[in-house]
Parts: C-alpha cells; structure tokens; sequence
C-alpha cells in the first residue's frame, strides 16, 4: 500500500498496544499506524469517525464489552471492518459479534504475526466488496447499453437502491426517478416481477421469461445475502433475449472454455487412485486444481482458491495456471513454485485480491510425499482412521511481496491412507437455516466413505454438501481433489 495502514485499537489493558504493535511490525511489510484507545465511549467516538482502515476491538472493556459498543458504533453509522478479539472461543459470542457487524474474530491464544495480518487482509477484503459491487455497476451501465442488460437492487422494504441498463419498468427510461421507490410504485401492473422479488425476500430465486414493449427479456431474481447469509434484499436481473440469446451463448462457451483448463483426466499411478473435480458457482470461477509431472518424476497436486469468484477471478486464475506450469518445467521444488508464483500473483493483480493454495509432491516410486502452503490447507486420513490437518505455513498469494513458502509437512505415504484437498466452498456452504456444512462433516463423511474409490469419495462430498445447501444456489466455487493410496 503506498499510505500506512491505519489501525484502530480498542483495549482497556495498557500492555496491549506493545503487544499488537509488535505482532504487525513482525509480520506485515507494509507501513502501518497503531492508533490505541481505552476507553468505550472513546472507542465508539473513534469508529464513527471512520478514518481508520480497520479496527481491533477487544471482549473485555471493564462493565460493558465490545459487542455493545460495536452494537452502538453500527447505529451510529460506522463502517470501518472490526476484528473482535477474545480470550475464549465461545461459539455464541462469535455468533453475536458476527450479527453485530464484526467482519471476522480472533482468540487471544491463536494470536500471531501471520494470524493476526492475514485476519486484517481478510478483513478489509470483506468489506471492500461493497465497493467493488458499486464499481461493478458502473461497468454493467456500459456493458448493458450494448448487451441488452438490466439490474436492479431492492432492499428489505423493497425499494430500489440502484438499477442500471434497460429494465422491464414502465418508467425505467429514467432510472433516477425511480431510486428510492418501492418496486409496487413502479410496476404497477407487472404482479409476476412483484412475486419473485418476494419469493427472493424468502430465499427462493426465479427464472422466468417476460415481455414488455415489444421486447422479450429472461429475468432472473435472486436473494441479496449479508456476509452473515442473511436476507437484506433482492436482485433482478432482465436480459433481452428477444433476437438471440447473445449474453447466455457467451457464459456457456466461457465455461466451457474453462472447464478445459481443468485435467482432462486424473494421472494413473500403480498404487495411487486420484480424482480431482471443480463446481463453479457461477458460469466460471476462481477455483483451481491440476496434476503436474514434475522433472524429478513427482507427482505435484496443486488446489488453489482466488478471492471471490466469477469472471474477474476466472482471469486470475487462468494466469495462475499458467504461471505455475511454466514454473513446474523449470524446479521440481513445491516451495519454490509457489514463492515465485506469489512474485507473479502480487505483481499482476489488484491489492484486494489474492490466492490461497496448497502444493503436494508425491514420488510415485517411494511414495516420499511433501507439501506446502500459503493460506491453505489438507487433510490426511491414516488407516488407523486418525485424521491430521496439514496447515500450510505461508500467507496467500499476493499478499505481501516478499513471502517465502516453505515445505510443512514430508513423510512417506503408506497404503490406506488418504490425502484430501478442498476449497472453501465445500465447508462453508450453508443450510436455509445459516448453518455452516463445516470442517467435521467434510472429514467426518470421507472417513465414512474411505473405502470407496476417489471418484466416489468426491460425488459423496459435492452431493451432501449441496443436499445440505437445499434448493439455494452455492455461493462459492467447490473443488476437491481425493488422493488414496493402495
């Protein structure tokens, strides 16, 4: 970043500000600035001022805690993203800090350098969504003039709070006359787009065909989810479709396109069954797997996760498999791959953007397996069914400039065992009722299932998760790779 990170701390113990400056100096490259308040009411004066990029609150502040004063900061308008710290891990504290607007929390004993940095980045990543969807509409109002698009965004009390392109409105050739307006003002007679924005209130999402002024449009309306998967709204989207099906042939050829990135079939190795598979969640997605022969003779897996996803991380992650094929002809090192590809990753993209990924070798003769990682992580099911979590050690891609990689785990391979690989869209799929699908069930149903082939394992864990999901459409990219051995 070219001005200092500018950080807020709230926190009634006074070595506190040592602590945290200490944790950043360590681990973060970039310039920051550690501003310290103690008090609450000096806590919520500060977040309402809104001049500080992201702020550290902690539970305790004497008789009132953090949760209140970020309550009260929320009503009074603040926007700055708030890592909640605690000294215990308390599942419906985390619950109420996350309904109160905290954007992610930390544990007092997990606390870190690269813990503590990475929860910021992640943090700030979040919250910049909102303006990232404010410069993603400025773009659709380009695109729209061309392709024949219209959206459209109600809130809970179903006004419009943005609408661009050509929409199936009565009033709509003046779009800002209508901001502000519930949607029954402006339609009028139009009952079937009143249904499915209500049905999207509800959760459900509609596709239907309609017509208006002579023009045929597909509408599509979905439910506008929180970060906490909460309802607060809808969207609609219109296409004219009247004289081709332009936008829907183009999302189809680019899947297909990307979908040929993918291995077109897992490698065959004696004594090694492996499967690989990616779900996007949209047309294309930031996902990533792929099986390398290295120059050594390794097998490398790689399972990479792009911020976000769509078409923006459909690019990142093109270039990011590119990168990593040109690196994999030049080393058989994993760590050295993947420090060299954050170089690229960091140099190529947006600061909002990175990579998670992890790196596997395995010799097929000696079955010597290493892995690596940078924000992400593996699992290793032994036939004693005990299962280990492999977390790897670095910081995602394009984090930080300089991020050495290094190997976290190497041992030899036995028969019975299982690796599995994953992205975040398996385990963080939700219930109807906000439930998350969680890192238990995943490795809780491929033990269950260990005796089936990596293929099946892999149709297991996509089909529970979604059946989990109910009828709703995932949010996220799924990919899985399932490596056992024989």
């Amino acid at each position: 970043m070219n001005n200092p990170l500018r950080v807020l701390l709230i926190d009634d113990d006074e070595d506190s500000p040592l602590l945290i400056r200490g944790l950043l100096t360590q681990s973060s490259q970039s310039p920051f600035e550690l501003h310290w308040i103690a008090t609450y009411d000096g806590g919520v004066s500060e977040l309402k001022s809104g001049q500080y990029d992201v702020c550290l609150l902690d539970y305790r502040l004497g008789a009132r805690d953090g949760v209140q004063l970020l309550k009260e900061a929320v009503k009074q308008g603040c926007r700055i993203p708030v890592i909640l710290i605690t000294g215990f891990d308390d599942d419906e504290l985390v619950k109420e800090a996350l309904q109160a607007g905290a954007t992610d929390y930390l544990t007092k004993q997990e606390l870190s350098g690269p813990v503590l940095t990475r929860s910021i980045r992640f943090a700030i990543d979040r919250r910049q969504g909102e303006e990232q969807r404010l410069a993603v509409l400025t773009e659709l109002k380009a695109v729209s003039q061309h392709a024949g698009i219209g959206i459209w965004h109600l809130d809970r009390d179903f006004r419009i709070q943005s609408i661009v392109g050509q929409c199936p409105f009565g009033e709509a050739s003046q779009p800002e006359s209508i901001l502000g307006k519930r949607l029954p003002e402006v339609i009028h007679d139009r009952d079937d787009i009143a249904k499915a924005h209500e049905a999207a209130h509800r959760g459900e999402t509609t596709t239907m065909d309609i017509h208006h002024n002579k023009i045929t449009y597909c509408l599509r309306v979905i439910p506008h989810h929180s970060e906490h998967g909460q309802v607060i709204g809808s969207v609609g989207v219109a296409v004219d479709v009247t004289n081709s099906r332009y936008l829907s042939n183009g999302l189809m050829n680019a899947r297909e396109i990307q979908q040929k990135l993918f291995p077109a079939q897992s490698p065959e190795y004696h004594g090694l069954d492996i499967a690989g598979r990616c779900r996007p969640a949209d047309a294309v997605g930031g996902d990533y797997y792929d099986f390398l022969k290295l120059e050594d003779g390794s097998l490398a897996t790689i399972v990479a996760d792009v911020s976000r996803h769509g078409f923006p991380s459909a690019l990142i992650m093109s270039s990011l498999r590119r990168t990593i094929r040109n690196l994999a002809r030049q080393t058989s090192d994993p760590a050295q791959i993947l420090t060299e590809a954050n170089t690229v990753v960091y140099e190529d993209t947006p600061m909002e953007w990175f990579v998670t990924a992890i790196l596997a070798t395995i010799n097929p003769k000696s079955f010597e397996f290493s892995i690596c990682g940078a924000g992400h992580q593996a699992y290793l099911f032994d036939p004693g069914h005990k299962t280990a979590c492999i977390i790897g050690t670095g910081l995602p891609l394009g984090i930080l400039e300089e991020n050495p990689i290094e190997s976290s785990h190497s041992s030899v391979l036995v028969p019975g065992q299982i690796l599995l690989f994953f992205t975040d869209g398996i385990h963080e799929i939700q219930s109807t009722e906000g439930e998350l699908f969680g890192l238990q069930r995943v490795t809780d149903l491929v033990s269950q299932v260990r005796h089936k082939s990596s293929n099946e394992i892999i149709d297991e864990l996509f089909e529970s998760a979604l059946l989990f999901n109910g009828d709703a459409e995932p949010e996220d990219d799924m990919t899985a790779v399932v490596i056992k051995v024989e």
